[in-house]
């Protein structure tokens, strides 16, 4: 677990972030941001793994989060507000049991969601570093955090293959075949490309222009990866034998 959190912190920027607080409260935050998403992760986890979800059991999981985050110093309507698109994406995981699939809405509406919990994470420390003349917005992590989420899907689709869990990139290959799943990823992820050049190759702030950088170089990979995988995917037949294949008819 704590190997998975550091590569998610390190791949979506986190300690970047990070570097704008002082060496003190980074050392002081660090473990907190830990903390929640251990306790994020623990709630997917069981997400994935049980069809019938049980209340009493989700309950006890969202106590464990919203605990983590209290320790920061939040309130319960704070806390109510910072996780409330954590729990709207957790409805899209859950209304796999009611056989709505995420495909029926946009790429984009979808992976937002998605990030929630490092828009959480990033919330947290903007919320830190009281400095309204931040020159990177939380809004402009928008792009890249899409990126990375897309990758992560792309990157996993042979691993959740295995479990109940909402792989857009996978249920559309069961929906769509690889070819126009390929396009269909390939077209968004060229357009996002398209939005960081239009809205930050312009800048002459050092901060931005890193941004900027990282978003470009996370989208090459992510197309490289998606080419990669495809071509994989194109010579595996067992691609249909997914748990998702037990409750729904591709």
């Amino acid at each position: 677990m704590e190997n998975k959190i550091n590569d998610l912190f390190e791949y979506r920027k986190l300690p970047f972030l990070l570097s704008f607080l002082g060496k003190k409260e980074r050392k002081s935050l660090m473990p907190k941001l830990v903390k929640i998403q251990e306790k994020i992760y623990n709630l997917d986890g069981y997400l994935e793994q049980n069809w019938k979800l049980k209340p009493k059991k989700l309950s006890k999981y969202w106590k464990a989060i919203n605990n983590s985050i209290a320790k920061l110093g939040y309130d319960h309507d704070q806390i109510e507000k910072m996780t409330s698109h954590i729990k709207r994406y957790e409805l899209h995981e859950s209304q796999l049991r009611s056989y709505k699939l995420p495909t029926r809405i946009s790429l984009e509406y979808f992976y937002y969601y998605k990030s929630c919990d490092v828009r959480l994470l990033r919330e947290i420390i903007y919320d830190k570093y009281k400095n309204d003349d931040n020159v990177i917005k939380l809004s402009d992590w928008r792009i890249y955090d899409l990126v990375t989420e897309i990758n992560d899907d792309i990157e996993d689709v042979f691993e959740d293959q295995k479990t109940i869990n909402c792989n857009y990139y996978l249920i559309s290959i069961l929906e769509e075949g690889v070819e126009e799943a390929e396009k269909k990823y390939s077209l968004f992820l060229n357009a996002l490309l398209k939005r960081s050049i239009t809205k930050f190759s312009k800048s002459k702030q050092p901060d931005i222009i890193k941004l900027h950088y990282y978003t470009v170089k996370r989208i090459r990979q992510t197309l490289a990866l998606l080419t990669k995988q495809n071509s994989l995917i194109s010579n595996k037949k067992s691609i249909k034998k997914t748990e998702l294949s037990k409750y729904f008819e591709f």
